[in-house]
């Protein structure tokens, strides 16, 4: 379980759309707009046996995208990283 981590980097508004949840589970996603330079830390605990990414970069530019979880059990707060380009 833990806390969803993003950091974005894009010319112009970039959507992601997040989908945490364990294998059978169905969850609402969570849907978020960047533009720039940006950071967000979810409010919610997820429990988290996948994480899906869906992104649509608005730019012609290559954007940048960071997403990872902030664990909550033992050792506390430790990210792990998926980084994906967008061209």
């Amino acid at each position: 379980a833990g806390f969803v981590h993003v950091k974005a980097k894009t010319q112009d508004q970039m959507s992601v759309t997040l989908w945490c949840r364990e294998q059978e589970e169905t969850v609402k996603p969570e849907e978020l707009i960047f533009a720039g330079e940006q950071e967000y830390r979810g409010f919610y605990m997820h429990s988290a046996g996948n994480i899906r990414v869906s992104v649509k970069n608005n730019s012609d530019q290559a954007a940048e995208l960071t997403v990872s979880l902030i664990k909550t059990h033992y050792p506390v707060f430790q990210e792990q990283l998926l980084l994906l380009n967008f061209y």
